[in-house]
């Protein structure tokens, strides 16, 4: 009795799995039966080619490259599309990494940073730790200072 119990468990999930599959692999005859319409779309391919490609002119200035368009690398795959993303993202971070480290040097002169002296840690031979009078940081400078430094946390000049 429980074989035969376990044979027909079985056949009813292997019949609506299979019913599950091919109501998917046949979705445009089952839209059709329930009434709604198919929309057809363009493939990429196609889209692409027909298309014109724009180049973006500010990424090339920043890295002396042109820029490939996604079709040509790697047939505008999802990959191809994340990688040529990620690119994008680290020029514009390199960038505005940039723009900020201009602003600090415009704001607080071309001073050198101070290192950071974690809690715990000791100090190392060759450089002393100073506090800041604005903030309170502990900073970590040489012993032989050849140019002021800034506090790393609020840039205010180390005395």
């Amino acid at each position: 009795m429980s074989f035969i119990f376990t044979i027909f468990i079985i056949m009813v999930v292997y019949l609506t799995i299979y019913k599950k599959k091919k109501s998917l692999m046949d979705d445009s005859g089952d839209n059709m039966r329930k009434g709604q319409t198919t929309i057809h779309v363009t493939p990429p391919q196609q889209r692409r080619q027909n298309a014109p490609y724009h180049r973006n002119v500010q990424n090339e200035q920043i890295t002396g490259q042109s820029v490939m368009p996604a079709s040509q690398s790697q047939k505008g795959t999802t990959t191809a599309y994340l990688n040529a993303k990620a690119r994008q993202d680290a020029i514009e971070h390199a960038k505005n990494d940039m723009e900020e480290q201009r602003r600090l040097e415009r704001a607080h002169g071309n001073i050198c940073v101070a290192e950071r002296l974690f809690d715990g840690d000791s100090v190392p031979d060759g450089k002393r730790c100073v506090v800041c009078g604005y903030c309170g940081a502990e900073n970590l400078v040489p012993f032989i200072q050849r140019e002021p430094y800034g506090c790393y946390f609020c840039r205010e000049i180390l005395h």
